[in-house]
């Protein structure tokens, strides 16, 4: 299951856009079967950064969510559009950001299991001294 669903997908982007966006073939249809590919591409590369510090599928809480939706965004967008829209794009690139973060443990993500102990560069204890 996607971490985008097609309900929040038509509540948060629109049918009208939704359409526009993946309608190759002027049916005047959503074309779901595009938009789960994407929706794939984009677990794939969520989990793909963040898998290296925390145990997959990711929960889908409101930080998944938002890095979800913003490729979402460029990727669909960047089917129609050849400028996008500034917000789509600078929501890709602060979601993109915000994944490097997580992918060298810089920032977490909350609700989701770590693989690792937060830090492996804590400072001496007395227990074990410094190398």
């Amino acid at each position: 299951m996607s971490i985008l669903s097609h309900d929040y997908l038509l509540q948060v982007v629109g049918e009208r856009r939704l359409r526009q966006l993946t309608d190759d073939e002027a049916t005047g249809e959503v074309v779901w079967d595009t938009i789960d590919e994407i929706c794939e591409s984009v677990d794939a590369a969520i989990e793909s950064y963040a898998g290296g510090q925390y145990s997959t599928p990711l929960p889908a809480n409101a930080t998944v969510t938002g890095i979800a939706l913003k490729l979402f965004k460029f990727e669909i967008y960047s089917r129609r559009e050849d400028e996008l829209p500034k917000n789509v794009e600078l929501g890709y690139k602060a979601a993109m950001s915000l994944l490097k973060d997580v992918r060298e443990g810089r920032a977490e993500i909350k609700g989701a299991t770590r693989l690792h102990a937060a830090s492996s560069m804590s400072a001496p204890t007395p227990e074990s001294p410094a190398a």
